[in-house]
């Protein structure tokens, strides 16, 4: 069965709220869980984790630096608008405070447009 070919700006949309924001929390959080974690192979666990994260997330940012560049204006501003609320909504839906200040800073430096 042939799968459908879905447009560049809806896998660019997907890229920013997986690839970018997903991934690059991930990668994130598995980094600090490696730093706090109580027992050193946990620590050592996450830490590569964070690592394999990392490549994923650079992977994604990269993908959508390369659909900016083969979007219109428009399509980049909705993948861009998509990213920002993506960024929001996973602040919202964390509880734990460490884990939710992180994803605040995150929001900040990474991918606000605000």
């Amino acid at each position: 069965r042939r799968a459908d070919v879905r447009d560049l700006e809806s896998v660019a949309r997907e890229n920013a709220t997986e690839g970018c924001v997903g991934e690059t929390f991930g990668a994130a959080l598995a980094r600090w869980e490696g730093d706090h974690a109580t027992h050193a192979d946990v620590r050592d666990a996450m830490r590569a984790i964070a690592d394999d994260e990392l490549r994923h997330a650079a992977l994604g940012w990269a993908v959508a630096a390369w659909a900016d560049t083969r979007l219109s204006g428009d399509a980049v501003e909705r993948v861009r608008e998509a990213l920002d609320a993506a960024g929001r909504e996973l602040h919202d839906s964390l509880r734990d405070v460490h884990v939710r200040a992180l994803a605040a800073e995150m929001q900040r430096e990474l991918w606000a447009l605000s």
